[in-house]
């Protein structure tokens, strides 16, 4: 799971009230307070922070605050959500590590800019789950490109398992593009499964 920070009021509102928006998302921190955040990043360790832009115009230089924060907090990407900013901070606010996204937001939207993340996690949990269940079921029988194939077909459908289900993070002009990701995983998912089936009649 992704360790999610929210320092935003709309989206910890969501939070308590949505409660199937967290699937795949393990929220650490939901106090609208940028210094109490700061001072648990330590004990927290979030991969993702969605902040509000008023927490950053407070301070002089707010992409300069951004980029200090993420350096301090060590997580990976940053969401910064505002409702109305100058095109010249907006494009400031957006470097390899963050991204400025216009409200209204939800959080079940804001998962498709965290989708190569949520990915990656899904992508390690999968592999720890295998290399242990290779270590505790292995059949003396089975080689080990045998068990290793399987492994990595197994892999590939939880990859496109997540894509398949990755349209309903769209919203208005992403829809037809996540749709078509969406159909295409789904047939290349259930190629796949057939592939499985051959394999354990």
């Amino acid at each position: 799971m992704i360790k999610l920070a929210i320092i935003d009021k709309t989206l910890n509102a969501q939070v308590t009230t949505n409660k199937e928006d967290t699937n795949n998302l393990e929220i650490v921190y939901t106090k609208n307070d940028l210094s109490e955040f700061l001072t648990k990043t330590d004990l927290l360790k979030p991969k993702v922070l969605i902040i509000d832009l008023l927490y950053l115009e407070e301070y002089p230089e707010p992409a300069e605050k951004l980029q200090e924060i993420i350096k301090i907090s060590n997580v990976s990407f940053c969401i910064v959500v505002y409702s109305f900013a100058k095109r010249d901070l907006i494009n400031s606010l957006e470097t390899k590590n963050s991204k400025a996204v216009k409200k209204p937001v939800t959080l079940k939207s804001l998962k498709v800019h965290m989708l190569s993340l949520i990915l990656e996690e899904i992508s390690k949990d999968r592999l720890k789950r295998d290399d242990n269940n290779n270590v505790t079921e292995a059949k003396p029988e089975k080689t080990l490109s045998d068990s290793t194939f399987k492994t990595t077909i197994k892999y590939i459908v939880s990859r496109l398992g997540t894509l398949e289900s990755y349209g309903e993070f769209a919203e208005n002009q992403d829809k037809d593009v996540c749709d078509l990701v969406a159909s295409e995983s789904r047939k290349a998912k259930n190629i796949m499964n057939k592939v499985l089936e051959k394999i354990n009649p």
